[in-house]
């Protein structure tokens, strides 16, 4: 319902959304401009994404791109207040004890009973049809699910318990300037 570039920059707006909630809730985390500066790179590499002109046309300004983008922002809060969250009910003196794939487990098996039986409605009602992949694309979506899905969900729950939701979605967005920069070292891509 909207265009890749306004999803990136959306989503990435849950790093303010962690520093609200985790001021609000965990009490942890204190004004600090290096915090902010952090914010503020990591915010400034998602809109050189948006704004590159070689990327994507803009889809037309429509009901449906609005209604996306609010799907998209909705994400970003959800995320802020999952990973805060996370953080506040493992304590830090319990943290050694944090089993992440037992956590992950149950948040798998929260999904597939709250979200099976969506899929026949959707499918009988035309809204999104389901069809098997083939079989190689199976096998890529498996191997997907299991290193890019399993393995880094691990890590990010493990680092939300350690470091704090902050310092870990600084991280995480931070991939998308030192992405940019490693992109013009390495293969010459001139932005803008």
């Amino acid at each position: 319902m909207t265009d890749i570039s306004s999803n990136t920059i959306i989503s990435n707006t849950s790093i303010i959304f962690v520093f609200i909630f985790s001021w609000l809730f965990l009490k942890t985390e204190k004004f600090n401009w290096v915090k902010i500066a952090g914010i503020i790179v990591c915010f400034g590499g998602a809109c050189m994404v948006i704004l590159d002109p070689s990327g994507d046309d803009k889809l037309q300004m429509s009901a449906k791109t609005v209604f996306g983008d609010l799907f998209a922002l909705c994400s970003a809060v959800s995320y802020g207040l999952y990973s805060t969250f996370l953080k506040k009910w493992i304590p830090n003196d319990r943290e050694k004890y944090f089993k992440a794939s037992l956590f992950l487990g149950l948040v798998g098996l929260c999904n597939l009973v709250l979200l099976l039986p969506l899929f026949p409605i959707l499918h009988f009602t035309n809204i999104e049809r389901f069809e098997w992949p083939p079989g190689k694309t199976l096998g890529y979506l498996t191997l997907n699910a299991l290193i890019g899905t399993c393995v880094s969900d691990y890590c990010w729950a493990r680092s939300v318990v350690i470091l704090g939701p902050l310092i870990t979605q600084l991280g995480i967005t931070l991939t998308i300037p030192l992405g940019i920069l490693a992109s013009s070292l390495i293969s010459g891509y001139k932005f803008g």
